[in-house]
């Protein structure tokens, strides 16, 4: 089917892109706002801190961490041999 007209140009006038240049700051501004208000108001939460973990600076931090490691790989390694005792006993019982 053939064009009935030729397409209109995006291109804007100035005047229109200076008054888009200032509508958009004070949208985010109103929105930033209105998210504040609801979090004072207690409708929704603040977004939670992550836990950065131990910091570089806290000076026994390489034997916290090679702790921490080795008591995960325990409790993994622990974790593999209750499976392969599960799995085993139920080939046994057939």
């Amino acid at each position: 089917m053939p064009r009935i007209r030729k397409k209109t140009s995006k291109r804007g006038t100035t005047h229109q892109r200076e008054k888009l240049k200032h509508k958009v700051p004070q949208g985010r501004k109103k929105a930033k706002k209105e998210v504040q208000n609801t979090q004072d108001a207690g409708i929704t939460h603040k977004k939670s801190k992550k836990d950065l973990g131990i910091p570089n600076i806290f000076p026994t931090r390489i034997k916290c961490s090679r702790k921490s490691q080795s008591h995960d790989a325990a409790e993994e390694k622990q974790r593999r041999k209750d499976e392969t005792r599960a799995a085993l006993a139920g080939l046994e019982e057939h």
